[in-house]
Order: structure tokens, then C-alpha cells, then sequence
């Protein structure tokens, strides 16, 4: 089982930074990059499966899973497992985020309202795993930039003392000083990291409701079909899906632009507002004045 989690935040770089541990010769990452697995709970052939994502014979095992920062239960689900894993949370402004979450879905399809709406609609409803929509519950894109409020939690059960947290400003402008960073955290010799890795960019897909058909389709609960997929192994059901993923990408690659919205003053000043609480919040519990995000040390 793993004993190193990058548990978010969405949009926010974690692919990248996933690929660049990686690299690392003490670190295995595992082969899928949000498994999602202590979302829910379990079964043992599920745990075995599982376990195959990660090599063996190396000092840490890690994913990136990044709904186990918002979800429910998460945390005590790893604690069963393990008592001392690592956490690296790499948190990108608030505002910047909830922007590129929004492309994202609106890009493809996944949502209709206009920003504003589309915020305003479900801002207090906190996320919820396998929530109808593509991704596992991947709305509620207020909730997902209240850092404060969900790393709080990991510092209850974990200990400050097994969390690093990091930016991804950072991270694009100095990537090797943030990359020391994890190594020092994790007590691992230093590493001339290849430095090309690719980031999740968000796009606007071409023929929006072919591409959310590929995504997102899943059988009616009642159906044949849906039953008949329920009773095929674990490892048939991911593979099922792999492929899915697979021909939904290479749609996405050919038929996408990158005409996206963007934020007017306004609304810029609004979220900054909207964030502002939980943003002192966290600059308490890192003890970090995250000169970085520049919106909030204007407005602080």
C-alpha cells in the first residue's frame, strides 16, 4: 500500500508533479495517476489489484488522488492502513483555480451555465464521490479552493509534521527549488529531475456532445448492460475504462482549441472576496504568508 499521497489540489499541477517524482530512484508513483481507491470503501480482490499500480522495492509508493483532499472519509480510510504516510498538497491561487476547473468542464461539454451561475449554483454543497457528471463528483467548484478548510483535517489526523505544502507558481517558475523541497521533506538524496513535464491543460473540445458521450456514457442502472459490466473482475472493469479514457483523449487532441473564458475585473474581485477567509486560514495553519498569490496580499 502507499505511503505517499499528493492529494491535490485539482487543476492545480499535480499531473506534473506526479510525472517528476516519479523519477525519482526511491519513489514509485503509481501507473494511474487518480485511482481514487480510499474514496470508497473496499474489497480485498480491489486491494490487490490496486497494490499493482506501484513497484516494488522502493522507499515510497505513492499516488495522486486529488478528490482525497474534499471527500469524506478519506483520511480516516489511509489512516487504517497507514499511520505515518506523507502528504504533499500543491495549491494554486484560489481564484486561478475555480477558473481553469470551470474551462475544464465547460470545455467539454460537462457544464452549461455561465461562470457566475455556474459557481453561485452549488457553492456550499461540498463534493461528493461518484456524484453524477464526469470525474467523481468533479462540481462544486467553490469548495474545491478551500484549502484551509480540508488541509485542516489532514493536520488533525496526520500531523503537521507529515505535510508539505507547496505552489504551483512555484513549481512552473522554479521547479527544481520546489522539487528539493519534496525530496528534503521525504528525506531522499538529491535528484537532477528531467524538468519536461507536461501539464493538464484545460481545452475547449469541438463537437461537445460527441466528446461528453465518449466520457461520460454510462448505462441505466437497471440495465442489462450495467449488470452484465458489474460482474466482470476488478482488473476487466479498469481495463473497460482505460480504453474509454483512451479514445475520449485522442478525440480531445484532435478536435480542441484553446479559446477559453476568461475573468473580467469584477469577477476577479468577487472570488478574491469569496476566498479571503479561508486563504488567512491557511496562511495560519502553514505559517506561510503565500506571497505568490498576489490578489490576496493586496486585499489581506
Amino acid at each position: 500500500m502507499p505511503n505517499l499521497f499528493i492529494p491535490g489540489s485539482a487543476k492545480s499541477g499535480t499531473s506534473s508533479l506526479h510525472e517528476y517524482l516519479n523519477q525519482h530512484p526511491d519513489i514509485s508513483m503509481s501507473s494511474e495517476k487518480e485511482p481514487h481507491f480510499f474514496c470508497v470503501k473496499r474489497n480485498k480482490n480491489e486491494a490487490f489489484e490496486y497494490e499493482k499500480l506501484f513497484e516494488n522495492g522502493k522507499k515510497y509508493r505513492g499516488e495522486s488522488s486529488t478528490g482525497y483532499m474534499v471527500f469524506h472519509g478519506v483520511p480516516e480510510r489511509i489512516k487504517k492502513i497507514n499511520a505515518n504516510p506523507k502528504f504533499i498538497f500543491l495549491l494554486r491561487n484560489p481564484v486561478d483555480r475555480i477558473l481553469s476547473h470551470y474551462n475544464w468542464l465547460h470545455g467539454q461539454a460537462a457544464e452549461t451555465k455561465a461562470f457566475v451561475d455556474a459557481v453561485k449554483y452549488d457553492m456550499d454543497i461540498e463534493p461528493v464521490f461518484g456524484k453524477k457528471g464526469p470525474g467523481p463528483g468533479y462540481k462544486s467548484y467553490f469548495q474545491w479552493g478551500l484549502y484551509g478548510k480540508w488541509i485542516e483535517k489532514y493536520i488533525y489526523h496526520f500531523g503537521a509534521e507529515n505535510i508539505l505544502v507547496i505552489f504551483s507558481e512555484e513549481l512552473k517558475s522554479r521547479p527544481a527549488s520546489v522539487l528539493k523541497k519534496c525530496t528534503d521533506f521525504l528525506e531522499l538524496d538529491d535528484f537532477e529531475f528531467n524538468l519536461s513535464a507536461k501539464e493538464n491543460i484545460s481545452v475547449n473540445v469541438k463537437g461537445k456532445k460527441i466528446f461528453y458521450f465518449l466520457q461520460n456514457y454510462r448505462p441505466d442502472n437497471d440495465s442489462f448492460f450495467l449488470k452484465a459490466y458489474r460482474k466482470n473482475p476488478y482488473f476487466l472493469r479498469k481495463y473497460i475504462s482505460k480504453v474509454r479514457i483512451l479514445i475520449s483523449n485522442k478525440y480531445k487532441s484532435k478536435f480542441s482549441d484553446n479559446e477559453l473564458y476568461k475573468l473580467s475585473f469584477d469577477e476577479r474581485k468577487w472570488l478574491t472576496d469569496l476566498y479571503a477567509n479561508d486563504v488567512t486560514k491557511l496562511k495560519k495553519i502553514i505559517n506561510n504568508e503565500i506571497e505568490l498569490w498576489e490578489d490576496f496580499n493586496t486585499t489581506l
